[in-house]
């Protein structure tokens, strides 16, 4: 987790799941406890109270994932987006909701083919 640390000494992690017609795209906070030690019973403070009422916390070992922003693209009451208009508004997500100056991390998984190359529609 170190490598990932901004200048801040936070992490802040970037997902896109891009399903067949909509990207689901989140942004996390990882909340390090300090000198956990694997014997020692946890106890109720692994994230602070207003860290609690700002999104889900998830439990990953001795850390704590803050998801402190998620949503679904395009949202499910309009699936006629075009492609390049998801992709659009998933970029507009990621950098409305960016901590500083960059994520410690994105992770990107689609469903099917996704290609890279604009000129080869067929992996698209």
């Amino acid at each position: 987790l170190a490598m990932l640390m901004s200048e801040s000494n936070e992490i802040y992690l970037a997902a896109v799941e891009g399903g067949g017609t909509t990207f689901v795209v989140s942004v996390a906070r990882v909340i390090q406890k300090q000198n956990h030690r694997p014997s020692e019973p946890d106890d109720d403070d692994t994230a602070d109270r207003s860290s609690r009422e700002k999104g889900k916390l998830i439990q990953i070992g001795p850390n704590t994932l803050q998801i402190i922003e998620t949503a679904t693209i395009p949202p499910s009451s309009d699936l006629s987006w075009s492609p390049s208009r998801i992709l659009e508004e998933t970029c507009n997500f990621l950098r409305h909701h960016r901590p500083g100056n960059s994520y410690s991390a994105v992770g990107i998984a689609t469903f099917g083919p996704a290609g890279v190359n604009p000129s080869q529609v067929s992996t698209f």
